[in-house]
């Protein structure tokens, strides 16, 4: 089995972090599992993990589409492939492939042009060519069955599960917020809806409380609509910008609450990571969230301030709710694990070969 690898040149955002953290999995259970990455490699302390073949001059979808299929015909002939992060080689087979969700195609007004016409032109062109494609629940195996035409008995749900940088409690004093705070994780995407959170917040007219957004921008991908712009025009509303897994671990344990207001998931991975660090979480009832997240949270409307506002200023007063949330959560958040769904891989992998 040879795993694509171009996720080790790629910045890390969700869709990284499963690809990394299922890598760790397969290499752990099947250590002759084979990983390919381009040259322009930025996660180097993962690579030295994972000890990628690297291949190919070139980078992004050129490498994806013509150096990677061009390598393995000559050298690994009809070796089955396993891309785990949305993309993938066109023409190339066998191959398992992971589509998150088909937030692109949905809502191409979320992202940027190229970024939207790359994906619309060939996530359903994967789709169609994969023996199998993976997803991380049942919303989103619905959503790509509907959109690219495949059916669904081809389509298996492998979920995600909390990082192994995130697992364990901290409880340092954070640096980042003088005082209190409620915590944000997520990327400046629209979809991520941060514009409807601060004005939430801010209705909230606590001056001992931040609100604390991890995440960064990335207008190669986000169509951002001045989003940075309004995330710092407000001195309750603190930008702790990119952080590694340690400092993580820490916002998420020290949050008096984490919100995450969604529009669109196919998983939703950074409630179930403050659920494994013991924080409360008010949840958008949308998409993939009620079905990743259960009973253990609290649920908003993400389209409606007032509802997201309302949610926030009610937990925040009610500890005993507060307590049974994190109790909830921790129990949730273990039901999940990156271990049995690099099996659930391997044993679609047999299937594959034996036919």
């Amino acid at each position: 089995m040879i795993v694509n690898a171009r996720f080790l040149s790629q910045p890390v955002t969700g869709v990284q972090r499963h690809a990394i953290e299922i890598s760790k999995a397969l290499m752990a259970i099947q250590p002759d599992t084979t990983f390919v990455a381009p040259r322009k490699i930025v996660n180097h302390a993962v690579a030295e993990i994972l000890n990628p073949l690297i291949v190919g001059r070139r980078s992004g979808y050129y490498w994806e589409q013509i150096e990677l299929p061009r390598f393995l015909r000559k050298h690994r002939r009809k070796e089955l492939l396993v891309s785990l992060a949305n993309m993938a080689p066109v023409y190339y087979g066998p191959q398992i492939v992971t589509i998150h969700d088909t937030a692109p195609l949905r809502h191409p007004e979320w992202y940027s042009l190229r970024f939207s016409t790359v994906y619309r032109l060939l996530i359903p062109m994967i789709a169609r060519r994969a023996d199998v494609i993976l997803t991380d629940s049942l919303f989103a195996r619905d959503e790509i069955a509907q959109v690219t035409l495949v059916d669904k008995a081809r389509i298996r749900v492998v979920h995600c599960a909390v990082p192994s940088g995130l697992t364990g409690d901290e409880t340092e004093t954070v640096r980042d917020a003088d005082g209190p705070y409620v915590l944000a994780v997520a990327s400046f995407d629209p979809r991520k809806n941060l514009n409807r959170l601060v004005e939430a917040f801010l209705k909230l007219n606590r001056s001992d409380l931040r609100l604390v957004v991890v995440g960064a921008d990335n207008s190669a991908v986000f169509n951002l609509s001045g989003l940075g712009a309004i995330l710092k025009s407000h001195e309750n509303v603190v930008l702790a910008g990119s952080v590694d897994d340690h400092r993580l671990r820490r916002l998420y344990a020290n949050a008096e609450l984490f919100v995450y207001p969604s529009l669109y998931e196919g998983f939703g991975l950074p409630p179930l990571e403050a659920m494994a660090a013991g924080c409360p979480c008010l949840v958008s009832r949308a998409a993939s969230l009620p079905e990743v997240c259960a009973d253990a949270v609290e649920y908003c409307d993400p389209t409606d301030i007032d509802d997201i506002a309302g949610k926030m200023r009610t937990l925040l007063a009610d500890k005993s709710k507060m307590n049974d949330l994190r109790t909830r959560g921790r129990m949730r958040a273990g039901e999940f694990s990156w271990e049995k769904s690099a099996e659930k891989i391997i044993e679609i992998a047999k299937g594959i070969a034996q036919r």
